[in-house]
């Protein structure tokens, strides 16, 4: 796994009285350049951005485009940091001025995983004014994109956790050791558990066969993969050693058993059914994580993308207060009202 450390880049130079506001393309662009060229000769200038606050004191840029690097990692938005930790409101927006003279730097996780993208600044001398009071109230779609950005939504999965190596399986620490690599085995992890959860809500009085079925499948996984029943070496980054010659299999087998998953809910014959089942991992685990967002979820629940009995119960009610079929499944109706839910 590709790790990064921290570019931390000083930019020189007082800020110019005569320094004239940047648009968001062109700060991207300044970001940009920064991160591949380093620091460039002559005095900064002055960054005026819309952002959005986060509950963790940070901003989002979420209008922001950043030009892809030479490698092809493009970047979508700029994680905002001020020096002198202003007071603000989660969740609302801003108008941001400072200077341009700032650390930043990118984010190893969000690289790694292509998980939201983004780079992180911090800047210095920020003056804040909401955008609120000068008739820019923050919009649902610039809400939800916010929310994108969101520390719990930033991790690649899988749906389980680990916490005690010695009792992990060998499939499970090599799926966890390479949830980031180019295979991406977390979200493989929850693009196969979409169509079985499925399946177990259409099916409730069969849930036993489908466990069983589960279990065989992944026994069936470690034997066509090889995979030893435990791993306990650790690299110096302390994931499993050797875990990526068995993830080009595991993918394999994981994308073979969602398609029957997949087949099978398609025979159920209930449009929300497929539609949740078919819906790319990534925003399977957003629409969770606004079903909590909205109150429908406990706070103390963890965004996994597994949609268990609790979060079907949240979908339920979701349904019923938007005045829909209330069958439990995440239909793209539902989905929609959830991303425009104020």
């Amino acid at each position: 796994m590709r790790i990064l450390s921290f570019l931390l880049v000083l930019l020189s130079g007082p800020l110019s009285a005569a320094a004239q506001p940047m648009s968001d393309e062109a700060f991207g662009a300044h970001v940009a350049k920064h991160f591949r060229d380093g620091p460039p000769a002559g005095a900064a200038t002055e960054i005026a951005l819309r952002v959005t606050a986060l509950p963790t004191g940070e901003f989002v840029a979420v209008r922001v485009p950043v030009p892809a690097t030479k490698d092809g990692w493009a970047n979508t938005h700029v994680l905002v940091g001020c020096d002198d930790r202003p007071e603000t409101k989660p969740w609302t927006a801003y108008r941001l001025t400072a200077g341009s003279d700032f650390v930043h730097f990118d984010d190893t996780e969000a690289y790694e995983t292509r998980q939201a993208p983004r780079f992180s600044i911090l800047v210095n001398g920020c003056k804040l004014v909401e955008a609120a009071a000068a008739g820019e109230p923050i919009s649902a779609q610039e809400r939800n994109l916010t929310l994108r950005h969101f520390h719990e939504n930033l991790h690649p999965g899988p749906t389980f956790l680990c916490p005690d190596v010695t009792k992990c399986s060998g499939l499970a620490r090599t799926v966890l050791a390479e949830s980031g690599g180019v295979h991406r085995l977390g979200l493989a992890d929850i693009a196969l558990v979409q169509p079985y959860q499925v399946l177990r809500q259409a099916f409730p009085a069969d849930r036993q066969k489908l466990r069983t079925e589960s279990g065989a499948f992944s026994e069936a996984v470690v034997k066509e993969c090889r995979i030893p029943r435990r791993i306990t070496a650790e690299d110096p980054h302390g994931n499993p050693e050797g875990t990526d010659r068995f993830a080009p299999c595991v993918a394999k087998a994981y994308a073979r058993q969602r398609g029957v998953w997949l087949a099978a809910v398609a025979a159920v014959g209930v449009p929300g059914a497929t539609e949740e089942a078919r819906r790319p991992a990534e925003e399977h685990r957003f629409l969770q994580f606004l079903l909590k967002f909205h109150g429908y979820l406990p706070e103390s629940t963890r965004i996994d993308g597994a949609y268990g009995e609790a979060t079907r119960g949240a979908i339920t009610a979701a349904q019923t207060a938007a005045g829909l079929p209330a069958d439990g499944y995440m239909s793209e109706a539902l989905a929609e009202h959830l991303r425009g839910k104020p």
